[in-house]
């Protein structure tokens, strides 16, 4: 309604309702919850079958009881980070974004700043300006995700109205940029006005998050000794159990890598995270 470019869909609260409503949309789709986190109750559907089980995972992380049917996108993630400030969005930084393959899409990687043509950066600003002025987010930040489809139109999958977890917003932004967007939430919450000075120092970024293939009790995570210029972050301890990501809350840890260039930061981060290795007992 208030032409934000998103992808064709609906919400329901059941699969009964949902059936009544396919027709606006076509296999595969993807289906989550309205008002979910961390990517929990996200599933692609390719089915009427493969649609019911979506719809029941999703409803399990809907508190409003509701779920998004919309249609499947090919096409690139990007995340754009944000602040508002006195009711002006702007865009701090843009990352790619690596997903697992459906049905779970689970992200599982980050490079920074995303490599995007210049017409294809603005229309993403633009549209995360647009995403703030008509849900009416007029201070604090705001995390957009959106799928920039054959046409290089990006259309928004996720709205946040949060700083991202993560490695971004602690570590890419205030080494990449200069600017601490922690602090900058902090002051407008308190009924200060943050003073915005972004420096992009002409470095990349990118991180991995690292992930199991198999359940079960991890007992040890060896990083090569040889490799330098890095930083890793754990998040889950040796003994806890680990599974397959079926969402953000299944990461163990990260690693994160900064260089000159784009294609070089990303070779190194995924030349790292192949010879990291994650042990578990079943």
């Amino acid at each position: 309604e208030g032409g934000v470019p998103i992808p064709e869909g609906f919400s329901a609260s059941s699969y009964e309702e949902a059936l009544d409503r396919l027709h606006k949309v076509h296999f595969p789709v993807i289906v989550k919850p309205v008002d979910g986190t961390k990517g929990r109750g996200i599933n692609a559907a390719s089915a009427e079958g493969e649609l019911q089980y979506g719809i029941d995972q999703a409803l399990k992380y809907s508190p409003a009881g509701n779920v998004i049917v919309e249609e499947w996108i090919d096409g690139p993630t990007v995340g754009a980070e944000c602040l508002i400030i006195d009711g002006i969005l702007e865009p701090i930084i843009i990352t790619d974004k690596y997903n697992t393959p459906p049905p779970k899409c689970v992200t599982v990687g980050l490079n920074a700043p995303a490599r995007l043509s210049d017409p294809v950066r603005k229309r993403v600003k633009d549209t995360a300006r647009k995403v703030a002025e008509v849900l009416g987010l007029n201070t604090g930040a705001a995390h957009i995700d959106m799928i920039v489809d054959n046409n290089d139109v990006p259309r928004v999958i996720d709205v946040g109205p949060r700083l991202a977890s993560g490695p971004v917003i602690f570590d890419f932004v205030p080494n990449l940029l200069g600017v601490n967007m922690i602090q900058a939430v902090i002051q407008m919450a308190i009924g200060e006005k943050p003073q915005i000075e972004k420096i992009w120092n002409g470095k990349y970024a990118a991180s991995r998050f690292l992930t199991v293939s198999e359940k079960g009790y991890m007992y040890r995570i060896e990083i090569p000794k040889t490799q330098r210029g890095f930083t890793f972050y754990q998040f889950k301890e040796l003994g806890e159990v680990v599974r397959p990501p079926l969402s953000d809350t299944d990461r163990i840890g990260c690693i994160t890598i900064k260089e000159d260039s784009y294609e070089k930061v990303v070779k190194d981060a995924d030349k790292l995270l192949d010879a990291i290795k994650v042990s578990v007992v079943y």
